[in-house]
């Protein structure tokens, strides 16, 4: 055990800490936090992950993992969780490859829906303000978060997975020392925001424009630094800037 790379280096106060920088991630969908920058775990795990695993898996938290012998080792030492051969057993699945299905983990039931597992999936990057359209508890309207190298159809698998709800597994994405978490009950849109008329029509709205939407049901594009007016018969008209 010479050779081991060492965890936290204050063990209680950096738990604390990475265990709010969690929860603020979990309860706020999408939001990109920094967390385990002091780390260096061994390869390929991330700080991020890494840092995760150190705060919440235990004795009690069966662990499931691909990534080699060094960060199994790392892992047993540091966190005493059980590594167990299956991922439809584990607790925390890390993902540091290819991921396992998610619906092939545990979902936990609808009188214990805790139960479900938490997937902690690496990933190569993560940026907000762009990519997905997040919703549900804890966003206010909507997010934008982008992320590279998921697995193929994750998108489609996630809403599976959410359809589910109260049972389901919750994600959270690292990247480096960054992470972004995925509760069970957000939604995933992809692409365009849309709006919807009165005829039950939708039209896309491109990044960077509103629409407003006349009694009649139709809309029209506002371009961007220009309002406009509703006159009562429907119309609406361009109110120039200032």
């Amino acid at each position: 055990m010479s050779g081991l790379l060492p965890g936290f280096a204050d063990p209680v106060l950096d738990a604390q800490a990475c265990f709010r920088a969690v929860l603020d991630a979990m309860s706020r969908p999408g939001r990109v936090v920094r967390l385990g920058e002091g780390l260096r775990p061994p390869a390929p795990l991330s700080a991020a992950a890494a840092a995760v695993l150190l705060t919440l898996a235990d004795a009690d938290t069966p662990l499931w993992m691909e990534a080699g012998e060094d960060a199994a080792a790392w892992v047993r030492f540091h966190c005493g969780a059980p590594l167990v051969a299956e991922a439809a057993h584990a607790s925390f699945v890390v993902a540091s490859g290819g991921a396992p299905s998610l619906m092939a983990l545990e979902a936990g039931s609808d009188e214990e829906p805790q139960r479900g597992a938490t997937l902690i999936l690496e990933v190569s990057a993560l940026v907000e303000g762009e990519g997905w359209r997040l919703s549900g508890p804890g966003i206010a309207h909507e997010h934008r978060l982008s992320v590279a190298g998921l697995p193929a159809g994750f998108a489609a698998a996630w809403a599976a997975n959410r359809a589910r709800f109260p049972r389901g597994v919750d994600v959270i994405l690292c990247s480096g020392a960054r992470l972004a978490a995925l509760p069970r009950t957000v939604a995933i849109a992809e692409g365009e925001a849309r709006s919807v008329n009165r005829d039950g029509d939708n039209n896309a709205i491109a990044e960077g424009e509103a629409r407003s939407v006349n009694r009649d049901g139709s809309s029209r594009a506002i371009a961007e630094g220009e309002a406009r007016s509703v006159n009562r018969d429907g119309d609406n008209n361009a109110i120039a800037e200032g």
